[in-house]
């Protein structure tokens, strides 16, 4: 995907006219693209890391969060996740029943409908940066 629209939009493959931008316009056009994807690989412009806490989720909170989930709720963090973006779901908690009771209150005292959750970006980069140290190159 990043490929693509820095293909569209690189100042060397774009013409200028074809598109009607001026060619600062083309350029903050490909940085915005750029400034994206490194964001979401990790990294920011000067190439560090991105800070979990720049993410809003520190890892001590995620894991409060997780162990509430399955304390309280009896499910997994990434479960509770998803039931928040769907409209059924919002629309049940709304209902008169213990269990919407149950769950509401769960949302007043850890975080409400806001995600808790790190991006997936974050896990996976934790991940990588463990199997890095753990694993060795098999000579062939």
């Amino acid at each position: 995907m990043y490929f693509e629209a820095a293909k569209r939009c690189h100042p060397d493959t774009t013409t200028s006219r074809a598109i009607k931008l001026s060619k600062e316009e083309v350029l903050a056009q490909f940085r915005d693209v750029t400034d994206a994807y490194e964001f979401l690989q990790g990294t920011n412009s000067n190439n560090a890391s991105v800070a979990l806490s720049d993410l809003g989720i520190t890892e001590t909170e995620e894991a409060l969060y997780r162990n509430a989930c399955r304390d309280w709720l009896g499910v997994a963090a990434e479960v509770v996740e998803e039931s928040k973006k769907c409209s059924m779901f919002r629309d049940w908690l709304k209902g008169e029943t213990d269990a919407a009771e149950r769950w509401r209150v769960f949302f007043i005292l850890n975080g409400g409908l806001a995600p808790m959750l790190r991006p997936p970006v974050a896990l996976i980069e934790d991940h990588a940066i463990h199997l890095q140290s753990t694993t060795r190159r098999k000579r062939r």
